[in-house]
């Protein structure tokens, strides 16, 4: 390699990390803010709009979903693995990444399924309640399967499925402990779709798995502490 052509790839590869490192920033800058104003907006409107966490998660899933297909974020922007979080030390991808579907199937089935457990889950546990609970689960979740993938440094995960699962997971120590357990019924499609996500080999089961058992330990701690 000639030194004008070394000087090029130096003066390129500087101005494509300055690009990511600008563009990493900002997504951190917004994954700081969304939390606490996501939480503002389901106290301050928990008594008027209905079903507003509910409503509020999903448009941002929506929101996010639209900025991937126009190309303004990418995966590598977003997701979350051992090496970003627990080497770089990356929180904010705890956030981003549980906020991110890529694709149009992915972003369907997700969604669907949040919908249909926040139809039954908010108005059991108030707005405020239920947005405090999806975000805790949501950090939670990514902590521990991020954690447990030291072994596979680049392997990335995306989606909000660790989130619904601790909503899922929620919802069953509810209704075991109100004693009616044909309730499940109303929400088989939701689990169909979570045990289909699980078992693919392409879905972050460690998420699912973390995300169910945190949201069950928080709905328990709620009835029973």
């Amino acid at each position: 390699m000639s030194a004008k052509d070394r000087d090029w790839y130096y003066e390129h590869y500087d101005r494509q990390n300055a690009k990511e490192n600008e563009r990493s920033g900002i997504i951190a800058l917004a994954a700081t803010i969304i939390m606490p104003f996501l939480l503002c907006m389901a106290f301050a409107f928990r008594s008027i709009v209905p079903y507003i966490s509910t409503g509020l998660i999903v448009s941002v899933n929506v929101v996010v979903f639209v900025l991937f297909r126009l190309g303004v974020i990418r995966t590598g922007d977003v997701s979350l693995s051992y090496r970003k979080v627990y080497r770089k030390r990356q929180y904010y991808r705890l956030v981003t990444s549980a906020f991110s579907q890529d694709m149009p199937l992915h972003l369907l089935m997700n969604m669907c399924s949040l919908i249909s457990l926040g139809y039954v889950l908010e108005p059991m546990l108030g707005s405020a309640k239920f947005m405090t609970a999806y975000l805790i689960i949501m950090l939670v979740s990514g902590l521990v399967s991020s954690g447990l993938r030291k072994n596979d440094l680049f392997m990335q995960s995306i989606g909000s499925s660790g989130a619904i699962c601790g909503l899922f997971g929620i919802y069953m120590v509810f209704v075991f402990n109100q004693g009616s357990i044909m309730a499940i019924g109303n929400l088989v499609p939701t689990l169909l779709i979570l045990v289909m996500m699980t078992a693919s080999p392409q879905i972050d089961s460690r998420a699912h798995f973390s995300g169910l058992i945190t949201g069950a330990l928080m709905a328990a701690a709620y009835l029973y502490i």
